[in-house]
């Protein structure tokens, strides 16, 4: 294109603008000076210096199944679509990544084992999609019913076997948007084998994340040109902070697990960390500017944008998928069984579980791990679903006769007993299986007792006011 009159050749302006100084006509009435000088803002607003390339990532972690709101009106997959189509609107590229933990925590989930949070996943189109913890839940071999239904990459880098054969092809994906190749690289948290059963593990193991991480952006540089990397991860907050210390060729952590959100930003220069709050009741949104050539971030901002019924209206197609899914499992769960006159939170929940249990079984001790209990309970009528969200878990209860002196003081909480007297104590047979739950080892609980879930639910039934 010729240089139009009074603009140098070397100006830097977008080709819109040069197409039109060309007109001799347009630049001469004008002059060629003032539009130099207006073009920015008249002109071209989505114009880019060459090089530096707007980006937007929306994510989610953790929402465990969660396909109605809570019950304050918070989350709910059909709302989050709707923010999703909003944001998707707003942001000319963007890419949205989930961080794993899709299953667990609804009696949708336990009825079907997980399937069904896949395929409505499907209908919120996510790019990808990291392997959480919980997708163990229902043994490994279930996650391969979860990728036969999924629509988009569900991956991890660092679970393979004593082969070192991934468990979930690829390592990582690339994805071109807005002229810049991104590798997205799925890890899992290095301690997996304590976050579930051996045998839902079977022969998989985890490999350390910075080496995994390191070579997979190697690879994805040399052999796929990608030149923003993204971590995607679900892994322990202490382990976020090691990967974005360790590993500085790493651009962004977009991370799932710890369920509190971030209390504070993690970053390093515009490196940075990302996680939302569990149970789809938040969406991230981070915009940033990528300059391609020197491989950084230029500018980074992260916003996180509360998803609920006020502000949202539900997407029509994923509520009636959500619908239908939540009727086939009505009957059973959402049936009356009683009245709580008292508000319990998630930790006081864990109070009165124990409760139940040492007046059900007998025992003198309980012990109810702090991770098996996921919500409290509201004031009035209580149904069955109060108690399948408290205890989403498969976990039954079991027992044991324990000198004194054995027991530690996670079980005792500061009871005194006579350390050459025996005991009985019920706990959970997670926490029988990975003792570091109660500061010991070697604790035998060899008689196996009911399901807690089903156990509360006829407590609560026999009782019918809870205070």
């Amino acid at each position: 294109m010729p240089v139009p009159l009074g603009i140098s050749a070397s100006a830097d302006l977008p080709p819109c603008v040069m197409a039109l100084l060309s007109r001799r006509r347009f630049a001469s009435s004008l002059g060629a000076a003032a539009i130099t000088a207006a073009w920015p803002g008249l002109l071209c607003a989505d114009y880019q210096p060459s090089g530096v390339r707007n980006l937007t990532i929306l994510h989610t972690n953790d929402l465990h199944a969660r396909l109605s709101p809570m019950r304050d009106g918070t989350g709910g997959f059909a709302y989050l679509a709707s923010a999703l189509a909003r944001e998707r609107q707003r942001s000319e590229h963007s890419l949205y990544l989930d961080a794993g933990d899709l299953v667990q925590g609804t009696p949708v989930s336990s009825l079907f084992e997980g399937v069904p949070i896949y395929e409505v996943m499907n209908l919120l189109r996510p790019d990808a999609v990291a392997l959480g913890n919980h997708e163990f839940d229902y043994g490994w071999r279930r996650v391969y019913d979860y990728l036969s239904r999924a629509q988009y990459p569900l991956f991890c880098a660092n679970v393979v076997n004593e082969q070192n054969v991934l468990f979930t092809p690829p390592p990582y994906v690339v994805r071109e948007i807005n002229g810049v190749r991104v590798a997205i690289i799925g890890l899992m948290t290095e301690r997996l084998a304590e976050l579930t059963y051996g045998y839902n593990l079977g022969p998989w193991k985890v490999l350390p994340l910075a080496d995994t991480l390191r070579r997979y952006i190697t690879r994805a540089r040399e052999q796929d040109g990608a030149r923003l990397i993204i971590a995607l991860t679900h892994i322990f907050p202490a382990e976020e902070a090691m990967l974005l210390r360790e590993v500085p060729e790493v651009h962004l952590i977009v991370s799932g697990h710890d369920h509190g959100g971030m209390r504070e930003i993690l970053r390093d220069g515009n490196r940075m960390v990302v996680r939302t709050r569990p149970f789809s009741t938040e969406l991230g949104r981070v915009d940033l500017r990528f300059d391609v050539e020197a491989e950084r971030i230029t500018e980074i901002e992260w916003t996180r944008i509360p998803v609920n019924t006020k502000d949202f209206e539900p997407d029509p197609v994923v509520a009636r998928e959500v619908a239908e899914w939540e009727s086939k499992v009505s009957a059973m769960v959402d049936r009356e069984i009683g009245e709580s006159r008292t508000a319990y939170t998630r930790f006081e929940m864990r109070d009165l579980i124990e409760r139940a249990v040492k007046e059900t079984m007998e025992t003198d001790f309980v012990f109810v791990n702090r991770g098996a209990v996921r919500a409290g309970l509201p004031v009035g009528k209580l149904h069955a679903r109060e108690i399948w969200d408290a205890l989403p878990f498969g976990n039954r209860i079991v027992m044991g006769r324990i000198l004194g002196n054995r027991l530690p003081q996670s079980i005792l909480r500061g009871a005194t007993v006579d350390p050459n007297k025996s005991y009985t104590v019920a706990t959970l047979d997670y926490v029988a299986a990975n003792q570091r739950e109660i500061e010991t080892e070697g604790l035998e609980f060899p008689e196996p007792g009911p399901y807690i879930r089903e156990m509360m639910i006829e407590w609560v039934e026999k009782r019918r006011i809870v205070e």
